[in-house]
């Protein structure tokens, strides 16, 4: 990954940012596998990104994505007694 950074832009009308003759990289499936365990690890967005290079935005939609797929709601069963012991 380069540490060479593009001039940056800025729309006047919407401020949306953007850079001149964008070179789209391809995101390897070992590197969001890497990012999975550091958000488990609880490391913050902002340092995941520094260390993967992968822009903040991109880890957010990321993490949208993986969230998308979590059920909204839990089912919880009451643990009962049995004999005076728990089961």
């Amino acid at each position: 990954m380069s540490n060479l950074r593009k001039q940056k832009y800025v729309c006047k009308d919407c401020g949306r940012q953007f850079v001149e003759n964008p070179q789209n990289k391809r995101i390897q499936q070992q590197l969001w596998d890497m990012v999975d365990k550091l958000l488990l690890e609880k490391i913050p967005i902002a340092g995941i990104s520094t260390g993967t290079e992968i822009s903040e935005p991109w880890l957010q939609q990321h993490i949208n994505r993986k969230y998308e797929h979590v059920p909204q709601q839990i089912d919880i069963s009451k643990k009962g007694v049995l004999n005076g012991r728990m089961r």
